[in-house]
């Protein structure tokens, strides 16, 4: 038995809920209940037994009933809401594109990513903008509003992220 016949006769998905169901009733769980739980950074994990017992990214595991085989690199949970499972909300992602469509830093004070206000520089111009591409850090420059810092950041984001660009909303 492949593992993609074993997943699907195990679990339902359901692609507009995001949810996952057992199909079988074993010790500790029933048919239909929903399947896995949270893990402490706010992925949904289910554990497999007849997979080596391990316990799987929900998202991963959807990927496969759906598409028929693992997803090879990463997935993206474009809203950024890491339990969100439904399938318009999952894609295909480099790491690079993963990451940029992270949540801001929880340190973050100025509720814009990539900006932050310079302490040690003098005006007019104290809002810094920079950028992470492929893993290098570039300076976009310095601005005299957060507003503008704010603007030029996403038009760099547009260039060079496009559709894996973070929106707080």
């Amino acid at each position: 038995m492949t593992e993609f016949d074993y997943v699907s006769s195990q679990l339902e998905y359901n692609p507009q809920t995001g949810l996952l169901k057992w199909k079988v009733g074993q010790k500790g769980r029933r048919i239909g209940q929903p399947a896995g739980g949270l893990d402490s950074k706010g992925y949904i994990r289910i554990r497999l037994n007849g997979i080596g017992g391990h316990k799987f990214l929900a998202h991963r595991v959807i990927w496969l009933l759906v598409t028929g085989q693992w997803p090879v690199g990463f997935l993206d949970h474009k809203n950024g809401d890491r339990s969100d499972n439904r399938l318009s909300n999952l894609r295909e992602a480099t790491r690079a594109q993963n990451s940029q469509n992270s949540k801001i830093n929880r340190t973050n004070t100025t509720g814009v990513k990539g900006v932050y206000f310079d302490r040690g520089r003098n005006r007019p111009s104290p809002w810094r903008a920079f950028i992470t591409i492929q893993g290098e850090k570039t300076f976009i420059g310095y601005f005299p509003s957060l507003e503008e810092a704010k603007s030029a950041r996403e038009k760099m984001e547009e260039k060079h992220f496009k559709d894996f660009r973070y929106e707080s909303n």
